[in-house]
């Protein structure tokens, strides 16, 4: 269940007589929690009971707030320092205006609870500031009333926060104040003054409104006829002190009127004094002491003639006047478009001007402001249909702060009619805000196709301002709610339709535009020239805002910046290669690339390369695209193939070695080619191709780390990390003799655990993963194992290395082999060598030093 919200109330009676008395009423909204949401203060005519409804009244009565008091108040707790006093006084107000209040008391007294001292804090806030006459003596004093009443409410309210943890309880029991929902429609159609319906007589130079309609836009005007003129002279004459908001009910406290320009001087001294303009008086604006007459008179004349454009408007729906001349609308559509000349530098070169234009510049310095106000009044004018639902509608809907359901739960309704509705002001809108279109066209046509909501706002800020206190959303939220969807016409008679998402105003044509010029613009790799783009984008959308476009582009493609191109953030490792290499505009190695690629290991980049036909190597792990004029790497024998080959069929060692390092391969990986089984090293070190049966000439008796045991021979191997991981093994040439393998035509051998891969290689001989092995046996890294190479190929754990060892023994454990039953350490040694078993130590010392084992042989030597 939702916890209900307060309303803390403060009324104070001021002045006497029943024309001069004055009802000042201080509101504070506050939430379920006491925080305060919203302050509200207001100063009505006080009529006693038995004073007639209509009573004669400069200022506003009870029945002109009665529908804004009611929103404020429905559904809230109310609470006052004396709850009976407020409720008696609104019961009395809300029944003179047909609306039935509770009998009993509908709230909640802070005064009960002995509060001490809050009656004195009130009474010091207000105060009394009516002189004997009844009015009021300066507009200073006005504003202090009311300020005074809010600051009482806000002590009430203070009060409140304080005592909430133990007045809970007691809140609990009290009844938010509620109305029926006939009595607010009811509340919609009440406060106009009735009047006999007397046309202007023709002639009288005064305002298209009946008698009816002008005694309600200014209740304080005493002449019989409508004569604009005697309004303007009677307010300047009596009224001067009094708020300018007074002159008619439809004037809008905190929103300049029509016809003033925020660029003239008066008028921005005016604003910064007054936030809410018209709570200034008419000497406040203008200067009291020495205002001239017609200065005055023209002043007044604004205010009076567009209270009329409102008034009209609200009883004439679709027939208001256009106040505008055809050349202050087309001057308002090029201000809208940023190509008015500049006011400031027209008035400090006034010399560079005729005298005619600058007055003229002066008098109109920035005609845009003109639409935007009766946008505004169309705007308003939709709204007042039905103030309660309709400005709900507008504020939640166009600002996109609130849902269709949220709109409709607010105002009691279902969500079906809640959409109705909203399409129904939409419709009103459309129809009769001829203005609304005119913002709303400039708007899109200066800013096609696209750009940055702030970047409009900066240059229209107008369209970012609150318009109507009424309402909590911007003109430029209300443009795009009314009109992005049916859009606005163009040049090609069609309707321009736009969307707003992440701070952008997108027109509907552009992302297509945009998706299918990245495509056609875009090579390969989805490089695209930054200034072709751009060029393509004003030729084809009369773009002028390049840079907007650029970031948009950015943003919505997820494209990024690379110097004067854009690449595309999604791409494959093939492409983001692509792009590296097309913007290096030179080869890139494999870890160059993975430099530019983070999150990519060399082996993915290798692996992507290697199976795109748009990429090849020119040197070792070095890329280039197809089409550069690089010579192709395939491999080290073809490489040495080609350039003998190029040489007759045979070419200088030396020569072949400096053609081999340009590419990146070392001297000593060279020379191992150069003497494997595809060449042959001829007289004066001139290498040409063999062209027989490649013949291996190692033998095991001559190899490093392999030994005779058991009627086979082995290999000594230490367990590695690449072991472990199923890696293939380099093991010495001297396999190839013992199972007779051909060259580079891998075959597979026996074992207990299944066949096993082999091959001779160029440089090598490669015996295929041995992983299964070692997993069975339990083998970690850095155990050792023997490779056994007999008629079955097997691996069997060797004895663990144990360097304390001494002598014998310790030429034993270097060879993985451990002492035999029956046999001398030497035995052992000379048979594990290929040697006789009685064979002298000499020859197992040579043989040592001629595998390449010249430290084991010292072992031996002092053994």
């Amino acid at each position: 269940m939702n916890q209900p919200s307060y309303a803390v109330l403060e009324l104070s009676i001021l002045g006497s007589g029943m024309d001069q008395r004055v009802l000042e009423i201080g509101v504070v909204l506050l939430d379920s929690q006491g925080k305060i949401e919203r302050r509200w203060a207001m100063s009505v005519a006080y009529m006693e009971d038995e004073a007639p409804a209509d009573a004669p009244s400069l200022r506003p009565t009870f029945r002109d707030i009665a529908q804004h008091m009611t929103i404020l108040l429905r559904g809230r707790i109310l609470v006052a320092n004396n709850i009976d006093m407020v409720c008696h006084i609104l019961r009395d107000e809300y029944n003179r205006i047909g609306v039935q209040l509770p009998r009993e008391r509908f709230g909640f007294s802070l005064r009960e609870y002995g509060y001490e001292g809050l009656r004195d804090a009130i009474v010091d806030d207000v105060g009394d500031y009516l002189d004997a006459g009844g009015v009021y003596s300066s507009t200073v004093n006005e504003y202090a009333v009311v300020s005074g009443v809010l600051r009482a409410a806000e002590t009430i309210a203070n009060t409140l926060q304080e005592l909430m943890p133990y007045v809970m309880a007691d809140l609990g029991q009290v009844a938010p104040l509620q109305f029926e929902e006939h009595e607010l429609r009811g509340l919609q159609h009440r406060g106009s003054i009735v009047s006999v319906q007397e046309t202007v007589p023709p002639g009288d130079g005064g305002s298209p409104l009946t008698r009816g309609d002008f005694a309600e836009l200014f209740p304080w005007f005493s002449g019989v006829n409508n004569d604009i003129e005697a309004v303007i002279g009677q307010w300047i004459a009596e009224f001067s002190m009094l708020p300018l908001y007074k002159i008619s009910p439809v004037l809008n406290p905190s929103a300049l009127p029509d016809g003033f320009d925020k660029n003239v001087h008066y008028v921005q001294r005016w604003l910064a004094h007054f936030p809410k303009p018209l709570y200034a008086t008419m000497d406040d604006v203008l200067g009291g002491q020495g205002l001239g007459k017609s200065r005055a008179e023209a002043f007044i004349r604004t205010l009076v003639l567009y209270a009329i454009y409102v008034g009209f408007a609200r009883h004439h729906p679709g027939e208001y006047p256009r106040l505008l001349p055809s050349v202050d609308l087309i001057a308002g559509w090029l201000d809208l478009h940023g190509t008015w000349p500049d006011y400031k530098a027209v008035v400090h070169s006034r010399n560079c001007f005729p005298e005619a234009f600058v007055e003229a510049m002066v008098q109109n310095p920035s005609p845009a402001g003109q639409i935007f106000d009766r946008a505004v009044s169309e705007v308003v004018r939709v709204v007042e249909q039905d103030p309660f639902r309709f400005t709900a509608i507008v504020s939640g809907r166009a600002s996109k702060s609130k849902t269709v359901e949220a709109v409709g739960a607010d105002l009691a309704i279902t969500r079906d009619r809640a959409r109705q509705l909203e399409v129904r002001i939409g419709e009103r809108l459309r129809k009769h805000g001829e203005f609304c279109e005119l913002l709303a066209s400039a708007m899109i046509t200066r800013f096609y196709p696209c750009a940055r909501v702030e970047t409009i706002l900066r240059a229209m800020p107008m369209l970012g301002e609150a318009f109507d206190t009424r309402m909590e959303c911007t003109m430029f939220e209300v443009l795009c709610w009314a009109y992005s969807r049916q859009g606005v016409p163009n040049s090609r008679r069609a309707a321009t339709r736009w969307e707003v998402q992440n701070g952008w105003l997108v027109c509907d044509e552009f992302k297509p535009l945009l998706a299918n010029l990245l495509k056609t613009l875009g090579d390969s790799f989805g490089i695209v020239k930054t200034a072709t783009l751009l060029a393509q984008l004003e030729r084809r959308s009369r773009a002028h805002f390049v840079d907007e476009f650029l970031a948009f582009t950015l943003e919505e493609f997820r494209y990024k910046e690379r110097g004067p191109v854009l690449v595309s953030i999604e791409q494959s490792i093939a492409q983001m290669a692509g792009v590296e290499l097309t913007l290096c505009g030179q080869p890139m190695t494999t870890n160059q690339l993975c430099d530019r690629m983070p999150g990519r290991t060399q082996t993915s980049v290798v692996s992507a390369l290697s199976n795109s036909d748009k990429f090849y190597r020119c040197a070792i792990d070095t890329w280039a695209l197809r089409g550069w004029s690089y010579e192709e790497w395939t491999n080290l024998a073809n490489l040495l193939t080609r350039r003998i080959l190029k040489r007759g069929g045979e070419a200088p060692m030396d020569w072949l070695i400096e053609q081999a390092t340009a590419f990146g391969v070392t001297k000593s990986s060279v020379v191992t080619y150069l003497r494997g089984p595809e060449f042959i090293i001829g007289e004066h070190k001139m290498v040409r191709i063999n062209t027989t049966e490649p013949v291996c000439q190692q033998t095991p008796e001559l190899s490093k780390a392999m030994y005779y045991r058991d009627g086979a021979w082995m290999q000594l191997v230490t367990v590695t990390q690449e072991h472990l991981r199923g890696s293939g093994t380099v093991v010495q040439q001297a396999v190839v003799n013992l199972y007779g393998l051909a060259f580079n035509r891998p075959v597979k051998i026996p074992s207990r655990l299944g066949p096993q891969a082999i091959r001779w290689g160029r440089s090598n001989c490669v015996l295929g993963t041995v992983r299964r092995f070692l997993d069975e046996l339990g083998c970690t890294l850095g155990d050792r194992v023997f490779f056994v190479f007999g008629e079955t190929f097997d691996v069997v754990r060797a004895a663990d290395q144990d360097l304390k060892l001494r002598g014998k023994r310790a030429v034993l454990n270097a060879m993985g082999l451990e002492e035999q039953p029956n046999e001398s350490p030497f035995e052992t040694v000379n048979k594990a060598l290929g040697l006789p078993a009685d064979a002298v130590r000499t020859h197992a010392i040579e043989r040592l030093i001629a595998r390449g084992e010249k430290e084991l042989a010292e072992k031996l030597r002092w053994a």
